[in-house]
């Protein structure tokens, strides 16, 4: 497979500043794929981003792209084949939307910047992939944060560029639109060939969509691979120590930290248990297998079957059975017994 941009012993950083954010890389983008980039806050995402991209110049190394040094392309070509969407929003309020995704296709109208049938065609089917066509006539600054982010993805996409560099494509938007975002990019790179590198917070999203991930740890090494390989390799765990929060294997997203309370088996398996299991963790109750061993009785929760009610065995009044009709009422009468609550 062609590379369609290579990073060879990359260093990246801003001038002023002597030590780089990140250094050494050697990274490269095989053309029709999605990478996605993660990693903790100011661990360096944007900042190589913004290095690919040619905002920054490296500190050391080279960036080559289709095996031409990225610094040989004059600001025309490059326009031509990097599109870049930058965390911040456009601030541009008494342009339209559609005129704002028109810039895109600047690198290709000429001197005098005259859009051409094909031109207007590109703006129309960017528009139509991010979801945002009925927002064409509107002005940027009478839209929500989200739909100017839409717009800024639009944009890149009529810019018909082979490589789309993208930092946190996905901020400001719910969780559908986050979705559709990723996919679309996903989609684009499959069926055009192109070549995507996106920074993203979005990590069982990413895990679930992307070709490639580059692991950024909070020492600096970079991790590369697809996201399966590196998840069972234990990558998360160095990506995302456990401080707060721990990388689950079984589910493939993120849980609390195990609880430090008294033991429960949450029996049966779906969604109904998982979401039980979930509920009996937040409040501070270890929930564990049948079939792991213990000294002591251990109180048994069965999700609901054909009664459509949670039954609680050896609860905290001992044998006796209890039930409940939502799994609110069931935590209540837990946190209310102190039976494995963790407030303090």
């Amino acid at each position: 497979m062609t590379a369609a941009l290579t990073a060879t012993d990359l260093s990246c950083g801003y001038s002023g500043v002597p030590q780089p954010v990140l250094h050494g890389l050697d990274l490269s983008v095989t053309e029709g794929r999605l990478v996605c980039v993660i990693g903790s806050n100011g661990v360096g995402k944007s900042t190589l981003a913004r290095t690919l991209a040619g905002l920054l110049p490296p500190q050391a190394g080279e960036i080559a792209l289709q095996g031409r040094s990225l610094g040989e392309f004059s600001l025309a070509e490059r326009a031509r084949r990097i599109s870049v969407v930058l965390t911040r929003l456009p601030t541009t309020g008494y342009m339209t939307v559609r005129s704002f995704v028109e810039i895109g296709r600047h690198p290709y109208t000429g001197t005098l910047g005259r859009m051409t049938h094909a031109d207007h065609e590109a703006v129309d089917r960017a528009l139509a992939q991010v979801g945002i066509e009925h927002l064409g006539d509107r002005w940027l600054g009478a839209i929500s944060d989200g739909e100017r982010q839409r717009a800024s993805i639009a944009r890149a996409f009529a810019q018909a560029a082979t490589l789309m560099i993208l930092d946190e494509p996905t901020a400001f938007l719910d969780v559908e639109s986050r979705a559709v975002v990723m996919t679309t990019l996903r989609d684009l790179a499959h069926g055009t060939g192109k070549s995507v590198v996106a920074t993203s917070h979005d990590i069982e999203l990413v895990l679930r969509i992307a070709d490639e991930v580059w692991m950024i740890a909070p020492d600096k090494s970079v991790m590369t691979g697809a996201p399966e390989d590196l998840v069972l390799t234990g990558a998360m765990d160095k990506v995302f120590p456990r401080h707060v929060m721990r990388f689950d294997l079984e589910t493939g997203g993120f849980r609390l930290p195990h609880p430090n309370g008294s033991d429960i088996v949450v029996a049966g398996e779906g969604p109904s248990a998982l979401w039980t299991a979930r509920a009996l963790e937040r409040i501070g109750i270890r929930v564990r297998s049948a079939t792991a061993g213990s000294d002591q009785p251990v109180p048994v929760v069965t999700p609901p079957g054909q009664d459509s009610r949670w039954t609680l065995r050896g609860g905290p009044d001992g044998g006796r059975s209890r039930q409940f009709d939502s799994i609110a009422d069931m935590v209540e009468y837990l946190r209310s017994t102190n039976d494995g609550a963790d407030d303090g």
